[in-house]
């Protein structure tokens, strides 16, 4: 049975992965070992005001994490991939960072899917 969580949403991979639960696990983990230092490089490049490198990995963390979720901070992502040329720097900066906040509450619910999966 499919455990419902309030920020993530596994309905895509599973039905990427016909219901085969190592799949589901190996998707999981492979978003996780993605997003989190992606995550950590995009506040990083947002700080140097390094706008090409920001909406390249605003690009890619969004393709990451759109398998799992179609919430915040999806659009945070967004904007930064598609207006990232037109904000300053602090803009960029605090955009980066509610990304990351956002980020927390997924990747805790990603890792109890996590420990749901393997208690099946």
């Amino acid at each position: 049975m499919r455990k419902e969580y309030e920020h993530i949403n596994l309905d895509y991979i599973y039905d990427m992965a016909d219901e085969d639960n190592n799949f589901v696990v190996e998707m999981i983990q492979s978003c996780l070992e993605s997003l989190g230092p992606n995550i950590a490089t995009l506040a990083e490049t947002a700080k140097n005001g390094e706008v090409t490198a920001v909406t390249a990995l605003a690009h890619k963390i969004k393709g990451t994490l759109m398998l799992v979720t179609l919430k915040s901070p999806v659009n945070e992502l967004d904007k930064l991939e598609h207006t990232g040329e037109a904000l300053t720097r602090e803009e960029l900066v605090a955009t980066a960072n509610k990304i990351a906040s956002d980020y927390v509450l997924v990747e805790i619910e990603l890792k109890n899917a996590l420990t749901d999966l393997n208690e099946q």
